[in-house]
């Protein structure tokens, strides 16, 4: 099986039968990406760690977003103990469509070799409407519906190839 590789040109291609997709790497250039999670940092009373530590505690999005924010550290790391350069710009969406309207303006995502995020399907969606002009290629964090929009890139395989390949 071969999977398109996350690149603006889309001309490389993952080959599956390799044992190990550190094996498929064929570009080393410096790479560029954006992540766009739901943080919602006006929730937190930074001069109180009484009133944040609940918000810390029992708020499942945020700890999600942490979570995935922690894998892009590893794969970062990972990347860099190969001699890739990577760097990643993190954005905090608020779960609002103004706040995505707000990151849109105020940089160029023609820049980024990929985004990953936002976290929210509603918000993923709003996402990819708007920069429907750029070529730009958008992971789907978390999801199991598949989009066939050339420029998503789905992270969960749908059931029968999963079934196909275990």
């Amino acid at each position: 099986i071969k999977v398109p590789v996350l690149t603006k040109a889309n001309e490389d291609v993952i080959n599956l039968s390799k044992k190990s997709l550190q094996e498929n790497i064929i570009n080393f250039e410096k790479k560029k990406f954006a992540v766009i999670l739901p943080f919602r940092l006006d929730n937190f009373d930074y001069d109180s760690i009484q009133k944040s530590t609940p918000v810390l505690k029992n708020d499942k999005l945020l700890n999600i977003s942490l979570d995935v924010l922690f894998g892009v550290e590893l794969a970062i790391n990972s990347y860099s103990e190969l001699g890739i350069d990577v760097e990643m710009d993190l954005f905090d969406s608020a779960l609002n469509k103004e706040e995505i309207d707000k990151i849109l303006s105020e940089n160029n995502f023609e820049n980024y070799d990929f985004v990953l995020g936002p976290l929210t399907n509603n918000l993923f969606n709003y996402f990819v409407s708007a920069t429907s002009d750029l070529n730009l290629k958008i992971v789907k964090p978390l999801s199991k519906k598949q989009n066939i929009d050339k420029n998503i890139v789905n992270t969960i395989p749908n059931d029968s190839i999963l079934f196909n390949k275990i």
